[in-house]
């Protein structure tokens, strides 16, 4: 997975080159970045909505911006490697419960599938994180998440807004696969997938499992 430099201009990251801004997100954009957790929320968390991407569907155009400061885009992410995108924040108590699954999976899969966790909204916004106001602060938890968990791959976020995180029904902690073509294979709605899809990970290399029926039905929920 190839990046390009993200330019810097002291502490402060210069995003406007990836099509983001340091300036504080709309009121048009308060419901999806809420200040406190209800429980529409919660009942909106439990399932995709009908009609949300899935696998078949292609992964929707993105402009990234890593913990390291580089820039990610569609381009330079897919054609090499499967990649397994998963949705978390420092505030989301099931992000800190899938964070040792995930560490062992790419400790098994690591070399075959590039894995990108994507910082998105916070999940639980309180008195030590906020909602981010601005990109700046966004990345900042982004951080603070990488570091918490001691994430050893890519930590990115998307726009203020959460386009990319909106274009695929926005969940906590959801997780997706996609081909080197850009085309989702499967979702999951928690990123702490169940022993039967682990299993069935681990039974089949990534090129098979691509293909496999067996292994998308397993994990498109």
């Amino acid at each position: 997975m190839e990046s390009r430099p993200h330019v810097q201009d002291g502490s402060r990251d210069r995003t406007m080159d990836a099509g983001m801004t340091d300036e504080p997100a709309t009121l048009a954009d308060k419901e999806y970045r809420y200040d406190r957790f209800t429980m529409s929320l919660l009942l909106r968390d439990m399932r995709f909505r009908k009609g949300a991407a899935g696998p078949g569907d292609r992964f929707p155009a993105f402009n990234l911006v890593t913990t390291d400061g580089e820039e990610l885009t569609n381009q330079d992410v897919f054609g090499n490697r499967p990649v397994l995108f998963v949705f978390g924040s420092i505030t989301c108590p099931m992000t800190a419960s899938a964070a040792p699954f995930l560490a062992q999976l790419h400790s098994k899969f690591g070399d075959r599938v590039d894995f990108i966790m994507l910082n998105v909204r916070e999940a639980h916004p309180g008195e030590h994180f906020r909602q981010p106001l601005t990109v700046s602060e966004k990345l900042e938890h982004a951080r603070a998440l990488k570091q918490l968990y001691e994430i050893s791959w890519t930590v990115a976020i998307d726009d203020i807004e959460g386009s990319l995180h909106r274009a695929l029904d926005p969940k906590p902690n959801s997780a997706f696969l996609v081909d080197t073509a850009g085309i989702i294979v499967f979702r999951s709605l928690w990123a702490s997938i169940g022993k039967q899809c682990v299993r069935r990970l681990k039974a089949w290399p990534p090129d098979e499992l691509l293909t496999d029926p067996k292994a998308r039905h397993c994990l498109s929920r």
